[in-house]
């Protein structure tokens, strides 16, 4: 007898933190939103002394993901600048749940509030 395997694809999603090089982080936006990716990148708008205002991220080259494993290897294979920033000391990318999730979104996007929950977090982390 003759035996089918069926495979099963991963389609659980989870927030991953995301480390893009330095001035992608448009880019890599522009790509996720081309993919269909949902993601975070919270912005600060920065007023200059010639009144020219301009949106910066809050955190350089860190961008919040929801993919599941076979978008991530295609999303990969498509922007080479980019990389997953893993736990320490081991293999895993580090992902965040939906409560650490809205906790950042909780903080209004204010860059010391933001800047502080990610740290209590990272302690909650180890």
């Amino acid at each position: 007898m003759i035996q089918k395997e069926s495979f099963v694809q991963k389609t659980d999603k989870s927030w991953l933190v995301i480390q893009v090089q330095r001035y992608k982080e448009s880019t890599l936006c522009n790509l996720l939103s081309g993919m269909k990716i949902e993601f975070l990148l919270p912005m600060q708008d920065i007023s200059y002394r010639n009144s020219e205002r301009h949106l910066t991220p809050i955190l350089p080259m860190i961008i919040f993901i929801c993919i599941n494993t076979s978008e991530l290897s295609k999303l990969l294979k498509r922007a080479p600048y980019i990389r997953c920033l893993r736990m320490p000391n081991k293999y895993t990318p580090l992902t965040l749940s939906n409560v650490q999730l809205t906790k950042i979104k909780s903080t209004n996007f204010e860059p010391q509030r933001l800047i502080q929950t990610i740290n209590d977090l990272k302690m909650g982390n180890k």
